[in-house]
């Protein structure tokens, strides 16, 4: 009997220790603080070998066999007629849908084996030059859901000498975070933002997810060097090889990249920064968030010139370090968080204050619209050079694979969007054109 009790209480100990072990592993994933070991063969200043650069190459899912991806990207028409009937067959029959668009339990089980999960994938594991390896990148990426369009995004811009803040809006699914945390595991240079928040459209929340990135990545503790950051969705893709990021980033000569007009030039957006908006938080995608109070707002601060562009953003680390650091800066983000739609004014006015901003624009440009190189997106609208061939979801078109052509042809690093529900070729077509283009890049460089 004596025993028995010793046995209970043995239990009893145990299965408390398993509730508070459980407890902290839940408040480690929904803080981002938790850290599994990520792959050790990865390494950043490794240049890969002329005989492994073909086996990058992305393999084709059988339901794509007799797609002509290519001659998609160049607007063939025969080639586009066929993607089209190919399309339309795989979205009347489950089981072929089921092998594209995937949900993201199977995104998660191919993460069982880091090695396996990055061997598999075909993620580029060590630089393919030595100019790539002395210009690391620092990249922002925000999500809220679809892990397979974050997956295929990363595939697309991971490199071991870049490193990748992720920032995940919390009002996602646990399950997501979870399997973000299972891919992003399995690489050194890829983490977690260490302040997540709920991030809500037309509100100060947006810009807030970047501010906490960007403190990240200035830490000293982090000790990388980066040169440039690039902000980036879930559903955005590149349309430049990482070299081709390089040069463009070179051929800045030091400036940042960040869309910017004039409130006149900006369609009546100054009615914005004109009254204090409060935000209801009811709302995913809508302006209806943002409520006028009808109280005048102050001036901002130091009589500064609001201008207005996107969220889009490429800075150079000093502005970074400037942003993260300086109290006037500061001053000027407190004056905008009761604006409405503050991400798309507060990047574009930093970039017009020069000289004081690093890498801003000189002022000779005076009040002309100076258009970033960051992302092409297609707006509807009846002045535009091409009609969108995939969805427009709330006015934005989400690309289809007869796009590409279009967007390829852009002078932008990447486009937005895209989403394998609309359109999965778009999406591999893409994904393989680039992978394509970057082995034959490096070949042909080496070659000279």
């Amino acid at each position: 009997m004596k025993l028995d009790g010793i046995c209970i209480k043995f239990v009893l100990f145990a299965l408390g220790c398993l509730a508070i072990l459980g407890v902290l592993w839940e408040n480690k994933i929904s803080n981002g603080l938790y850290q599994l070991t990520p792959m050790k063969d990865i390494e950043r200043n490794t240049i890969i070998s002329d005989e492994n650069l073909n086996s990058l190459q992305l393999e084709r899912k059988p339901e794509m066999k007799d797609v002509d991806c290519l001659g998609i990207i160049n607007g063939d028409k025969k080639a586009l007629d066929k993607a089209k009937t190919t399309l339309n067959k795989i979205k009347s029959s489950n089981t072929q849908k089921e092998r594209l668009i995937l949900p993201d339990k199977d995104i998660v089980n191919w993460t069982a084996n880091c090695n396996t999960f990055v061997l598999s994938r075909k993620y580029i594991t060590s630089s393919l030059s030595q100019e790539e390896a002395e210009y690391p990148i620092a990249y922002i990426i925000s999500i809220y859901t679809d892990l397979q369009s974050f997956e295929h995004l990363l595939q697309a811009i991971y490199r071991p000498q870049n490193i990748y803040c992720i920032h995940v809006d919390q009002k996602s699914l646990a399950k997501f975070q979870t399997g973000v945390m299972k891919i992003i595991r399995c690489f050194e240079n890829v983490f977690l933002a260490s302040k997540m928040i709920k991030v809500w459209y037309t509100h100060w929340t947006i810009v807030q997810s970047s501010l906490n990135c960007m403190e990240d990545l200035v830490d000293r503790k982090l000790n990388h060097p980066w040169k440039y950051v690039i902000n980036t969705c879930g559903q955005d893709y590149p349309t430049k090889t990482n070299l081709e990021i390089v040069h463009a980033l070179k051929n800045l000569n030091g400036s940042n990249s960040v869309e910017s007009v004039t409130l006149e030039q900006g369609k009546g957006k100054s009615k914005r920064f004109e009254y204090s908006y409060i935000h209801r938080k009811q709302f995913e995608h809508t302006h209806d968030n943002a409520i006028s109070t009808r109280i005048k707002k102050q001036p901002p601060p130091d009589d500064i010139e609001i201008f207005t562009g996107s969220n889009y953003y490429i800075f150079k680390r000093e502005a970074v370090e400037f942003i993260v650091h300086d109290k006037n800066i500061r001053q000027f983000f407190e004056w905008s968080k009761d604006t409405k739609i503050p991400d798309e004014q507060v990047w574009a006015t930093l970039q017009r204050m020069y000289p004081i901003f690093p890498g801003s624009s000189p002022k000779e440009l005076g009040k002309k619209r100076i258009n970033g190189i960051a992302r092409a997106v297609l707006w509807r609208g009846p002045n535009n050079s091409h009609t969108c061939r995939g969805q427009y979801i709330r006015s934005v078109c989400v690309f289809g694979f007869a796009d590409l052509k279009w967007v390829v042809s852009r002078p932008n690093l990447f486009a937005n969007k895209f989403r394998p529900n609309v359109d999965i070729f778009a999406m591999n077509c893409l994904a393989e054109w680039l992978r394509n283009r970057t082995i034959n890049t490096t070949i042909n460089e080496r070659s000279v």
